[in-house]
C-alpha cells in the first residue's frame, strides 16, 4: 500500500449550528478528513500532528461558518519522513514551511492555515520567502484566502497548480500557465466542514495516480460534493 505523509491537526469541533438548533461534538480537521480520504482511496496516510486534538469553537448561522482557536501546537517534522509525498494542511500556522527547505520531498500545500487569524473574524495576509515553496508543486486556496495571498506567490503557483476552489461553482485550476474551470453543482447543505479537506485529499490521491491535474480536479469536486450530500441528509 502506497503512503502519503499528512501533515495537519486533529481537532474536536465544537459546533453550534444555530441553521438547525444543534450542539455537535466531534472529531474534525485536516488530520481526520484529509486522513479518512486517503484511506477510502487506497492509500496509507502517515500522520505528522500532535497527540492531543485541538479544541476548535465553530459556529454556523446563515449558513456562514465562524471558527476561533483558542491556543494549537507548533507541529515539527521528524528526521524522516515517511514518505516522499506530503499534504500539509495547517489550520492555523502550527508548522513552519522553513522546515522544507532541506528535504527532497514533493508537497501539497493548502494554505488556509497561514491565512486564517485565531479569531476568525479577518483572513490574514499571506507572504513568505518563496524558497519556502520550493518542494511545493501544488496550492489550495478558496475564493476568500486568495484576496489574501500576495501574487508573488499566485503567481508561481500559476506555473505549477493553484486551484482555487469556489464552493458549488467548482474550481479554478491553473496548470502550467493555463486556467481550465471545472464545473461544480449546488449541494443543500448547512454543514460544509470537512469539505475542503476531502476535495485536496482526493485531489491529491488522483494527481499522484494519473499526473493529470483536470482529471484530478474533477474526481476532487465530486468527492466533495458526495460529502456534502451526506451532510445534507443530516449526517
Amino acid at each position: 500500500m502506497k503512503t502519503i505523509t499528512l501533515i495537519a491537526s486533529h481537532t474536536v469541533d465544537h459546533i453550534d449550528d444555530r441553521d438547525r438548533g444543534l450542539q455537535i461534538e466531534r472529531s474534525g480537521g485536516p488530520a481526520y478528513y484529509c486522513g479518512t480520504t486517503i484511506s477510502s482511496l487506497g492509500y496509507r496516510p502517515a500522520i505528522i500532528t500532535k497527540r492531543k486534538p485541538v479544541d476548535v469553537f465553530i459556529t454556523i448561522s446563515d449558513h456562514k461558518e465562524h471558527i476561533r482557536i483558542d491556543h494549537i501546537p507548533t507541529i515539527s517534522l521528524p528526521k524522516r519522513l515517511p514518505s516522499h509525498d506530503i499534504i500539509l494542511s495547517p489550520i492555523l500556522g502550527e508548522f513552519d514551511l522553513y522546515e522544507f527547505r532541506s528535504r527532497r520531498c514533493t508537497v501539497f500545500l493548502d494554505a488556509q492555515g497561514y491565512i486564517r487569524s485565531p479569531r476568525g473574524r479577518n483572513e490574514l495576509d499571506w507572504q513568505c520567502d518563496l524558497q519556502d515553496l520550493d518542494q511545493v508543486v501544488a496550492l489550495k486556496v478558496n475564493r476568500r484566502e486568495f484576496q489574501h495571498v500576495h501574487k508573488s506567490i499566485i503567481d508561481l503557483f500559476k506555473n505549477r497548480i493553484l486551484l482555487l476552489t469556489k464552493g458549488s461553482d467548482g474550481v479554478e485550476l491553473w496548470h502550467d500557465g493555463r486556467r481550465i474551470n471545472i464545473r461544480g453543482h449546488a449541494i443543500s447543505s448547512t454543514d460544509t466542514l470537512g469539505a475542503g479537506d476531502t476535495f485536496f485529499g482526493s485531489f491529491v490521491v488522483k494527481f499522484l495516480e494519473t499526473k493529470d491535474a483536470v482529471c484530478a480536479a474533477r474526481f476532487a469536486v465530486s468527492a466533495a460534493e458526495k460529502l456534502l450530500k451526506k451532510k445534507g441528509g443530516g449526517q
